[in-house]
């Protein structure tokens, strides 16, 4: 139950959000819960597994996470893109799967961005070469 009512607030959170076209909402809130219905039953954390993101068709990433893609757009949303949405210049260090240099993008599409990724199959995913 406490699972449910966290993934309800943060889509509360997410369709309330100034930082988000409207019609990328929609698009999430169609197409969610099908990757995270998906990734709820494929919880092996060496697969690659897919969902969807905002303003991009999908995001690519392993490991046991099964929300991972609403977790970290609400933790944008919440805590980092009033630091970036101005941003000339933003560098991802430990850039892992790219959602915060996705949102960053997003929220920011004027803004250059580095990101580093020391781990190989992070780096891989990160690349689209996996």
């Amino acid at each position: 139950m406490t699972r449910f009512l966290t993934l309800l607030k943060k889509m509360v959170g997410f369709l309330t959000s100034k930082y988000i076209r409207p019609l990328d909402k929609l698009k999430f809130m169609i197409s969610y819960p099908y990757y995270l219905s998906i990734n709820y039953f494929n919880m092996d954390s060496k697969c690659v597994k897919r969902t969807s993101f905002v303003g991009v068709l999908q995001l690519r990433y392993f490991g046991n996470h099964r929300n991972l893609a609403l977790d970290h757009i609400c933790e944008h949303i919440n805590s980092y893109a009033k630091y970036y949405v101005n941003a000339k210049t933003i560098v991802d260090v430990g850039g892992s799967f790219g959602t915060f240099s996705l949102m960053a993008n997003y929220v920011n599409p004027n803004c250059s961005i580095f990101t580093i990724e020391p781990g190989l199959k992070s780096y891989s995913i990160l690349t689209g070469k996996y």
